[in-house]
């Protein structure tokens, strides 16, 4: 540690100094540049604590993550097939064959008879988007119809983690819960 402040002295000591006043530098125009793509990359490196070393990264426009990929991996859940999924949707809806914002709006009046908090169904609506976190509850309701659900807040924010994680697959859920209702429709 003490060889770092040093450094860091050292580089302080070396730098010219630059006068500055409220508007900023006066040496320079006094306007800021705030494209993203002219930001420059920061190296951040150094020790940690007890000897353990932190991760060396770089800051910058280039760091920023790219929007997780779809957790419906190309299957198509339509308004129609959530419907058939959870027929309970079909009360709260105002229309026979609903949109997808009618659909979204259905399901979040669905939640409160679930048992998921409004806050569980922002968090999820904001990290995988409304339509899939739509999608995500009436996986949920229809799990729940069968009795394979203790707590449909919990299974949620569950799959809100496995979302951010990049592991969830609600595609196979729902080939599985279709291939469910194509055999009750068989046998009924």
């Amino acid at each position: 540690m003490e060889g770092l402040v040093e450094r860091l002295e050292a580089l302080i000591a070396g730098a010219d100094p630059v006068e500055m006043d409220p508007m900023g530098r006066t040496d320079g125009p006094h306007n800021t540049d705030t494209n993203p793509n002219t930001i420059p990359k920061v190296t951040v490196s150094g020790a940690g604590c007890a000897g353990v070393g932190i991760e060396e990264r770089v800051v910058g426009s280039d760091s920023v993550s790219p929007a997780k990929a779809s957790s419906l991996r190309g299957f198509k859940a339509g308004p129609n097939f959530l419907l058939q999924l959870v027929p309970d949707l079909r009360d709260l809806c105002t229309s026979s064959r609903p949109h997808e914002a009618e659909l979204i709006d259905a399901v979040k009046m669905l939640t409160g008879s679930l048992g998921i908090s409004s806050h569980a169904w922002r968090q999820a609506c904001s990290v995988m988007g409304r339509y899939e976190a739509a999608v995500a509850v009436c996986v949920i309701s229809a799990k729940a119809r069968k009795g394979k659900v203790r707590s449909a807040g919990g299974l949620l924010r569950a799959m809100i983690e496995r979302h951010l994680d990049g592991t969830l697959a609600l595609d196979r859920t729902l080939y599985g819960l279709a291939s469910d209702l194509s055999a009750d429709r068989t046998y009924h």
